[in-house]
């Protein structure tokens, strides 16, 4: 092989050397870029994966808090008052609120403070009835005080009606 030939050989195994070299390039390049697309779409899924979980579970709270009507520490505080006797405690309502357990417990006490105050006037009545039959009132006076206790019976009456009572 003369000089000539031998040198056309390296100049040729020079470009294909170059060609190589820029292919393996070209290549790698895109492997790398292929590598980060896929760690940018994994990101971004991701991402709206844990958008999506925090907006979900901010709804279901939202549903939670908007049945119970009210924070579940000051729920359980109202019932727990309520069950002690309670029936002059504040219970703050949002407005329209008419349907959570909040509300209800409202309504409850209502009806129980109702059914009390009812009591409260019967037994007063009654007492005033025995009271003028004591001092030796007139039996028009007598009746008239019975006529009055009768009336708060029939009320005392309708709002136990409300109540169901087993046994």
């Amino acid at each position: 092989i003369d000089r000539a030939s031998s040198k056309a050989m390296d100049v040729l195994a020079d470009k294909i050397e170059q060609e190589a070299t820029a292919r393996l390039t070209a290549a790698r390049n895109e492997a790398v870029s292929f590598a980060e697309t896929r760690i940018l779409l994994f990101a971004i899924m991701a991402i709206l994966s844990i958008t999506f979980t925090i907006g979900v579970c901010w709804k279901i709270g939202f549903n939670i808090l908007k049945l119970v009507g009210a924070e579940p520490a000051e729920l359980v505080k109202i019932f727990t008052g309520l069950a002690q006797g309670q029936l002059n405690q504040e219970i703050a309502l949002k407005e329209g609120d008419e349907t959570s357990m909040a509300a209800q417990a409202t309504l409850m006490q209502m009806r129980v403070r109702a059914m009390v105050v009812s009591i409260q006037q019967g037994v007063t009545e009654f007492s005033a009835a025995a009271s003028l039959a004591d001092k030796g009132a007139s039996p028009t006076a007598i009746q008239d005080a019975l006529r009055e206790a009768r009336k708060s019976i029939v009320s005392l009456n309708k709002a136990a009606d409300r109540f169901k009572v087993k046994g």
